[in-house]
C-alpha cells in the first residue's frame, strides 16, 4: 500500500476522532476512557487508530448537541495522565454548562434538540423494535431526559475539585437508565434497544454500502436492517471469545469500513488473522441475506477495509520501531 494511501486513511481516522473527541455516548462512555488510557505513541499499533469497543449496556445514542472539547493543556497537563486530563476536559465546560444546565429554557431546548437528534440517529428504529407511536413518542422522551440527566452529573462533577472524573465520564447513572429503559420496553426489547445502539458501526456501513449498489442490486429495508443484525451479532460473539482470552475489542475506520480486532494482538499478522476471521464469519452470515451480486460488493468492501487497516498497522509498527530504537 502507498504511504499516500496510508497517510489519506490516517487523516480520515485523525479527523473522525477529534470530531468525536469525547462526544458523549451513554452505551460507550467508559469505552471513550479506554481510548484515551491507551500507551501513547510507543504502543501505537494497538492504540492509535481504535475506536470505542462494543457494550451491551442498554442506554440512549449520543446527544449530537453535546460535545467535550480538548483543552488547551498546561505543562503540568499531560495527555497521558488521564485523570488530569479529563477533569482540564470537564472544567473547561462550566460555562457552557452552566448556561444550559441553570436556564429552564435553554434545558428544555435542549430536551427538544435530544429527541430530534434520536430521531434523525437511530433510522427505523420503531420499526426494528416493534414499537407503536405512542411508545416510540414515550421512549425518545425517555432518552432525551437521561441526556440531560448526564449532563447534570458532569456539571456536578466539574464544580467539585474532589469529584473523580473517570466515573464522571462514565456516567454514574447508567444502572438507572437501564432501569428505566427495561420499565418502558421490556427486558426483550430493551436488549434488542442495546444491540441496534451497539450495532452503529455496522449501521454507517451498510448505509456506505447502499449507495454505492448499482440500482440492479438495490439494497433493500428489509436486507439492510437483517445484515446490520446479523454483522453486529457476529462482531458480539466473537468479543465475547476475544474478553475469553485476555483481549478486548477495538476497531478502526476509513472511508471503506471498519475493522474490528482484539487488543491482545501483539503483532500485525495477528491483529490481520483476527480481522480476517471475523470478516469471513461476517460475510458467512451476509450470503445468507445477499444475492451473489451484492454479496461480491459487500466482499470487496471488507477487502478494502482490511487492506487499508494493514496499511495503518504496518505504518504504526513503524513508528513503533523507530520510537524503540
Amino acid at each position: 500500500m502507498s504511504r499516500i494511501t496510508v497517510a489519506l486513511s490516517i487523516a480520515v481516522l485523525g479527523l473522525a476522532t477529534s470530531t468525536a473527541w469525547f462526544a458523549f455516548e451513554l452505551r460507550a462512555a467508559r469505552a471513550e476512557l479506554s481510548a484515551l488510557c491507551s500507551t501513547p505513541a510507543s504502543a501505537a499499533l494497538s492504540s492509535a487508530s481504535a475506536l470505542p469497543a462494543s457494550t451491551h449496556t442498554a442506554v440512549g445514542p449520543p446527544p449530537t448537541s453535546f460535545k467535550i472539547s480538548k483543552p488547551a493543556l498546561s505543562p503540568d497537563v499531560q495527555p497521558d495522565d488521564p485523570r488530569a486530563y479529563l477533569r482540564a476536559s470537564i472544567e473547561a465546560q462550566i460555562p457552557r454548562m452552566r448556561a444550559l444546565l441553570e436556564d429552564p429554557d435553554k434545558r428544555a431546548e435542549f430536551l427538544r434538540d435530544s429527541r430530534k437528534g434520536s430521531q434523525r440517529d437511530m433510522p427505523r428504529l420503531a420499526e426494528y423494535l416493534k414499537l407503536t407511536p405512542d411508545e416510540y413518542g414515550r421512549l425518545l422522551d425517555l432518552l432525551a431526559q437521561q441526556q440531560l440527566r448526564y449532563q447534570d452529573s458532569l456539571y456536578e462533577c466539574a464544580l467539585d475539585s474532589g469529584c473523580d472524573p473517570m466515573p464522571a465520564s462514565g456516567y454514574r447513572h447508567a444502572q438507572t437508565d437501564k432501569r428505566e429503559l427495561d420499565e418502558l420496553l421490556g427486558s426483550e426489547k430493551a436488549q434488542r434497544f442495546a444491540d441496534y445502539g451497539d450495532n452503529s458501526q455496522e449501521r454507517r456501513i451498510i448505509t456506505q454500502l447502499r449507495g454505492e449498489f448499482p440500482d440492479s442490486l438495490r439494497l433493500s429495508d428489509v436486507q439492510s436492517e437483517k445484515l446490520i443484525e446479523v454483522l453486529g451479532e457476529e462482531r458480539r460473539r466473537i468479543a465475547r471469545e476475544w474478553q475469553g482470552s485476555s483481549g478486548r475489542e477495538a476497531a478502526t475506520g476509513s472511508m471503506s469500513g471498519y475493522v474490528s480486532y482484539s487488543r491482545a494482538a501483539q503483532n500485525v499478522e495477528q491483529l490481520v488473522a483476527e480481522a480476517g476471521e471475523l470478516q469471513r464469519r461476517q460475510r458467512e452470515r451476509a450470503a445468507q441475506i445477499l444475492s451473489a451480486g451484492q454479496l461480491e460488493i459487500f466482499t470487496q468492501k471488507q477487502k478494502d477495509a482490511l487492506d487499508i487497516a494493514l496499511g495503518g498497522w504496518e505504518y504504526q509498527a513503524e513508528l513503533a520501531q523507530g520510537t524503540a530504537n
